[in-house]
């Protein structure tokens, strides 16, 4: 899964994509700046997440789980009939997920 694990950023376009589609979520620090989001795909009546990313200085402090619910509750509004999410199991933070 290295690769996947040094897979660039999504460009523009794509976030764009997801923000007009109503499918990105973004987390912000006290001065309105993003420091964390998601993105999700609807696959096969599943809520998938396609990519969770917490800037560094945020991390650890709940965001990505924040995160995580809100899209379970948008998942929830749209009767799809779970979630899904591809991450590394071997680190502490993902292991839950």
């Amino acid at each position: 899964m290295a690769a996947i694990a040094n897979d660039s950023p999504p460009d523009l376009d794509d976030l764009a994509a997801y923000q007009r589609e109503g499918r990105a979520w973004v987390a912000t620090d006290s001065g309105d700046e993003p420091v964390a989001y998601i993105l999700v795909e609807d696959v096969d009546r599943h809520a998938h997440i396609e990519q969770v990313t917490v800037h560094p200085l945020y991390a650890r402090q709940g965001l990505g789980r924040s995160l995580i619910e809100e899209v379970a509750r948008w998942a929830v509004a749209r009767g799809l009939e779970g979630m899904t999410l591809t991450t590394f199991e071997q680190v502490p933070w993902n292991a839950p997920y």
